[in-house]
């Protein structure tokens, strides 16, 4: 395959051996709307090898299959490309204007910045469009592969995981604006999160943010959200993760 064609293949995730809640349905559907000529492909356990990293096989043991889907989607991008879509993702437009503008063929992963509870949080995992064979994808599988998940990361998402790779790597930062970042010999372009993560009058996909990984579901939790935001802003973020990990 020439390395500047996309894959016209779309993945998605899908552990634990139950069906796909309609819901869920009704977004894949979008995506066969606005991708016809793609072909869908579930990755489940008959097709990704869990015990190949160690991060999915405890995260697997542990029953959480979202962070099985980040080990997941990575190895199938690394491997062949394309496009991944978490199953709470709705396509709300065609792509087409980054194929036209030819952004694929310039930059070998293709990203957007996350919006979730009031601020911007880095990267968005949620859609990638990504050619094979990337050094950023080769660095974080590398992790997946030693990383034990129920003694180191328990609560580390694939997010968090890449906003550290680029931050040591690149000029990468938590701004809602289009990056162009060079990730060794590897571009990389970041887009504002009104292009896949947030709805807007702009937004070619909304990501509803569905997710298992997230732990913020009651009030209390919500407020001490919002309370850390606040101070995040007040004394910075690099001072704010400083403290909070101590």
């Amino acid at each position: 395959m020439n390395n500047n064609a996309l894959l016209k293949t779309i993945y998605y995730c899908w552990f634990g051996r139950t069906q796909i809640p309609d819901k869920f349905v009704a977004y894949l559907d979008t995506w066969s709307k606005f991708f016809p000529e793609y072909t869908i492909v579930e990755i489940n356990e008959e097709t990704f090898d869990i015990s190949a990293y160690a991060y999915a096989k405890t995260a697997y043991a542990a029953g959480k299959y979202a962070f099985v889907s980040d080990v997941a989607r990575i190895h199938f991008l690394q491997k062949n490309g394309g496009i991944y879509l978490d199953t709470d993702v709705e396509i709300r437009s065609s792509f087409d204007n980054f194929f036209q503008k030819n952004e694929y063929s310039i930059f070998g992963v293709i990203l957007s910045m996350e919006y979730f509870m009031y601020e911007i949080t880095g990267v968005n995992t949620a859609t990638i469009i990504s050619k094979p064979d990337q050094k950023i994808w080769g660095d974080l599988l590398d992790i997946y592969k030693t990383t034990n998940f129920l003694v180191e990361a328990p609560k580390i998402t694939i997010n968090q995981y890449l906003n550290t790779l680029l931050q040591a790597a690149t000029s990468f930062k938590y701004k809602d604006v289009r990056m162009e970042l060079s990730y060794h010999s590897d571009s990389i372009l970041i887009l504002p999160s009104n292009i896949w993560a947030r709805k807007t009058k702009n937004s070619l996909a909304y990501h509803h943010l569905q997710g298992s990984w997230s732990e913020i579901t009651t009030p209390g939790q919500k407020l001490r959200r919002l309370l850390g935001i606040t101070i995040k802003k007040i004394i910075g973020r690099r001072l704010f993760e400083k403290l909070w990990k101590k």
